[in-house]
C-alpha cells in the first residue's frame, strides 16, 4: 500500500485537475459573453451612424437664394430673388411709389413690388391682368436681373429699364405650368437695371416698347 506521502501528491493533482475541468468551461462563458456585447456595441454604432445621416435637415439641402445674376420667379428678380405682387398701401412708401408707367402715349396703372416679398410674389398665382395695368418691380440698386414663369398662367412680356428710365431689353415669357423649377426658363437683364415692368404679352410689340423708348414713372 502506498504511503500518505505517495498519496498526497496524487491527491493534489487530481483536485487541480478538477478544478481547471470546471474553469475551462466558466472562462469560456465569459469570453462569450464579452464577445456578444462587443457584437452589440458595434451594430447599435453603426445604426446611430445611419439614422444621423437619414435626419439631415432638409434645408440642408439647398435652396434658391439671391445671387448675380438673380434668379426671378413668374417673375422673379435676382440676386435678391424675388417676384413681384402689390402695391404698398401703407404711409410714406405707397405715397412715394409711382403710380402710372407711361412710354409712346400709352399709361399702365402700376402695382409696385419695391420689397424683397413682394418681389418674390410677383404675379404667381394670378389668373389674369388687366390690359393696362403692369406690375413694376424696384430693385435696391441697378443691376443684372433674371425672372422665370414660375406658376404664372399667362403669357407676360418683361421690360427691364435703366435707372435713367430707358427701356434696355424686352422679353416675351410664355407660361411653363408643370416644369420642375430647376428647368424654367429665366430672362437675364443684358445690361443694368433699375426696373423691370410686366405687361400682359404681346403689348410690348403692339405698343412699339423696344430699347432706347423712354418710360415715364409718376
Amino acid at each position: 500500500m502506498p504511503s500518505s506521502k505517495t498519496l498526497r501528491p496524487a491527491l493534489v493533482s487530481l483536485l487541480a485537475l478538477r478544478h481547471w475541468t470546471l474553469l475551462v468551461p466558466v472562462a469560456t462563458c465569459v469570453i462569450l459573453l464579452a464577445l456578444l456585447g462587443a457584437a452589440i456595441l458595434f451594430n447599435s454604432s453603426v445604426n446611430l451612424r445611419s439614422d444621423a445621416r437619414d435626419t439631415v435637415p432638409s434645408s440642408d439641402l439647398g435652396q434658391a437664394s439671391f445671387t448675380s445674376p438673380p434668379e426671378a420667379a413668374g417673375q422673379t428678380p435676382a440676386p435678391e430673388e424675388q417676384p413681384a405682387s402689390t402695391p404698398q398701401t401703407s404711409g410714406e412708401q405707397a405715397a412715394s411709389a409711382p403710380q402710372t408707367a407711361t412710354a409712346n402715349g400709352f399709361s399702365f396703372r402700376l402695382e409696385v413690388a419695391d420689397t424683397d416679398e413682394a418681389r418674390r410674389q410677383g404675379l404667381s398665382g394670378r389668373a389674369s391682368l388687366a390690359q393696362d395695368a403692369a406690375m413694376l418691380f424696384v430693385f435696391p440698386q441697378e443691376a443684372y436681373w433674371s425672372f422665370w414663369m414660375k406658376e404664372v398662367a399667362f403669357p407676360l412680356d418683361l421690360v427691364y429699364i435703366n435707372g435713367d428710365g430707358f427701356i434696355v431689353s424686352v422679353h416675351t415669357m410664355d407660361p411653363q405650368l408643370g416644369v420642375p423649377e430647376s428647368q424654367l426658363k429665366r430672362y437675364a437683364s443684358p445690361q443694368p437695371a433699375k426696373y423691370a415692368l410686366e405687361i400682359n404679352g404681346g403689348l410690348a410689340t403692339a405698343l412699339g416698347l423696344e430699347p432706347g423708348v423712354r418710360v415715364e414713372l409718376k
